[in-house]
């Protein structure tokens, strides 16, 4: 049965468990949440990246502790990359190598398991929907500081509602995003699905401080969307409209100097590549000011991986005032 007819079959203030088929042997793992009303319908989803658990762990507790008094209902999705969950996968799709969460807008068809994914997620899922959350933390090889995503593609009206969902979700740190591909960019600017993303948790860990904030965060999401209660916090949170990488140019050892969370200013030695003896192979050094997303925390890396995601504001953005930038 599908999701809306599901939905519609319910008594309110009940829960289903059930599964999307993606393939003959492959499914997703669903719970309905039902409240007074049927609408509108909040999706959750995980574990796009197979070993980001946190949000896994916060949907399974969500499952069990959820207030059924809400005007409206949610769709868990317990974990979308479902073969890349059970292989401990820490990014891509086990059976065609493909990073699930960069291919939502892509134009060119093709029959690959993420694109069958894709399918039945756009299909099954986007067309009944009203709003998403889509949560990820650092998978087994980052370190990561708390933040969240929203897409600037879409209309105007879709931009502020995720941006409010956002400041509702008491995340320390916003980042408008102009990219595309992900699972939240397709929602929001392909089906009009006010939606974010929710970054908690580091190092491929399932703590319970950060399951426990992740939950707070979506709890308080949707009371703003389904009471319209927007939550009180001391902090405004950081506001970031750019970003950039570093990559590493030589395959070596990685010394890195900064932490998620820490400020960095253009041309700082932010860390270096090393051989195997200790001999410095390559000085990584910060592009422009800004702030450390995520960085790589194994030791050994290879050429051309992300090292550091680094959230920085446009020249323009600089001018305003500091207040007008946390606004």
């Amino acid at each position: 049965m599908r999701i809306k007819q599901q939905l519609d079959s319910m008594a309110p203030c009940s829960s289903y468990q059930g599964s999307l088929p993606i393939t003959d042997e492959l499914a997703i793992q669903y719970t309905l949440l039902k409240g007074q009303a049927t609408q509108p319908l909040l999706t959750i989803s995980a574990a796009v990246h197979g070993c980001e658990y946190v949000g896994v762990k916060a949907l399974m507790d969500l499952a069990h502790e959820w207030d059924f008094s809400f005007q409206g209902s949610v769709l868990l999705l317990h974990a979308v990359n479902v073969s890349g969950f059970w292989a401990r996968e820490t990014t891509l799709v086990p059976e065609d190598g493909l990073n699930l969460n960069r291919i939502f807008q892509d134009q060119e068809p093709v029959s690959s398991l993420s694109y069958q994914i894709r399918s039945v997620i756009e299909s099954q899922v986007f067309s009944v929907s009203d709003f998403l959350i889509d949560l990820h933390s650092g998978n087994r090889e980052e370190l990561l500081t708390p933040h969240g995503y929203y897409s600037l593609r879409a209309n105007p009206e879709v931009v502020e509602k995720s941006y409010q969902m956002l400041q509702a979700s008491g995340t320390p740190i916003i980042y408008q995003s102009q990219d595309c591909g992900n699972l939240y960019h397709a929602a929001s600017v392909d089906y009009g699905l006010p939606s974010i993303l929710l970054e908690q948790g580091e190092n491929g860990t399932c703590l319970p401080e950060d399951v426990l904030a992740m939950k707070e965060s979506v709890k308080q999401v949707a009371r703003y969307l389904f009471e319209g209660t927007m939550p009180y916090y001391k902090q405004t949170p950081l506001l970031f409209d750019n970003s950039y990488y570093l990559t590493s140019q030589r395959s070596g050892c990685w010394m890195c100097f900064v932490r998620p969370n820490q400020t960095v200013q253009a041309g700082q030695v932010i860390g270096e590549i090393c051989d195997i003896y200790g001999n410095i192979l390559e000085k990584v050094t910060a592009k422009q000011d800004g702030l450390v997303l995520y960085q790589k925390a194994t030791l050994v890396v290879h050429q051309g991986e992300v090292l550091l995601a680094v959230a920085s504001k446009k020249p323009e953005s600089y001018q305003t005032s500091e207040r007008e930038a946390h606004d």
